[in-house]
């Protein structure tokens, strides 16, 4: 299914951001899960359907990023806020969900709900307002499509630790 954007009527995201954003995400999953799976668009025995859909986004500010990154005394800054807020001085943040279900019988397999917020790597710093938001959902992917293998496999069972690397 394609994913989709269910923010409220507050959302600062704009349509044409909501658009690439959930094409950026549809497209991450479709290559994680294609290194596992043969990825179909039509529903049938065998098949397993996921669903999902942004439902928060924030940008992140890169200018104001990068000072607090890479200036020393900004960076320690940065670090003190962020143990008392949670959250880095110009990062992005983005929240998930998704339901994965038996594409034949509609048997739920599996839900998923997380938000993510952007770190504190310098690599990071000059990317652009959603830069944040597609490393997490890259991240979300690989692990989404590392994860659902090894359950597939029988390598490991819903509930066991995530793989590790």
């Amino acid at each position: 299914d394609p994913v989709t954007f269910w923010g409220d009527e507050k959302s600062k995201v704009k349509p044409n951001d909501q658009k690439a954003l959930t094409t950026y995400f549809r497209a991450s999953l479709e290559k994680q899960f294609g290194q596992f799976f043969q990825v179909v668009k039509v529903s049938g025995p065998g098949v397993m359907r996921l669903q999902t859909a942004l439902t928060d986004l924030e940008s992140s500010t890169p200018g104001l990023r990068t000072i607090s990154l890479v200036v020393p005394q900004a960076r320690m800054l940065n670090m003190v806020q962020s143990l008392a807020t949670g959250k880095y001085v110009g990062a992005g943040a983005v929240q998930a969900e998704a339901r994965l279900t038996d594409a034949a019988t509609g048997e739920i397999l599996g839900e998923m709900l997380d938000k993510r917020l952007g770190g504190s790597s310098a690599s990071s710093a000059g990317s652009w307002k959603w830069g944040d938001a597609e490393i997490i959902m890259d991240q979300w992917a690989e692990k989404a499509a590392a994860r659902i293998h090894a359950w597939t496999t029988g390598a490991a069972a819903p509930g066991d630790p995530p793989p590790s690397k």
